[in-house]
């Protein structure tokens, strides 16, 4: 039981490590939660909640885990976008679009992805 029980853990330490490598490929401007005088263009990441799962006999056995990734830019990087999307792709992780907004304030570009590992 305590194997399974670490097998588990692993699986999900693995799932962070994926998307942490995965968003460095693109860039070493990466942050977890929130960035500080960050150089643009930068991500900024963090762990949504668990995704799918799968179950047996009343009992997890594995599960997604979802993810929320905001690009931030000055004027739209195009390349950069397909970078990302390409990462996504060749590291096969789910991903979606959901969100392109404008902040007048800081006069920043923010694009929202969730992900699902």
């Amino acid at each position: 039981m305590l194997c399974e029980f670490l097998l588990k853990g692993l699986s999900i330490v693995l799932k962070y490590q994926k998307i942490i490598d995965c968003l460095l490929s693109v860039t070493s401007n990466v942050f977890h939660f929130f960035a500080k005088n960050a150089e643009y263009p930068y991500i900024v990441w963090k762990e949504s909640g668990e995704g799918s799962e799968v179950a047996a006999d009343n009992q997890k056995l594995q599960c997604s885990i979802s993810f929320d990734i905001d690009l931030y830019f000055k004027t739209v990087d195009y390349e950069f976008i397909k970078k990302l999307e390409k990462a996504f792709n060749t590291n096969r992780i789910s991903f979606q679009l959901t969100d392109v907004e404008y902040d007048e304030n800081s006069q920043f570009i923010n694009y929202h992805y969730e992900v699902e590992i």
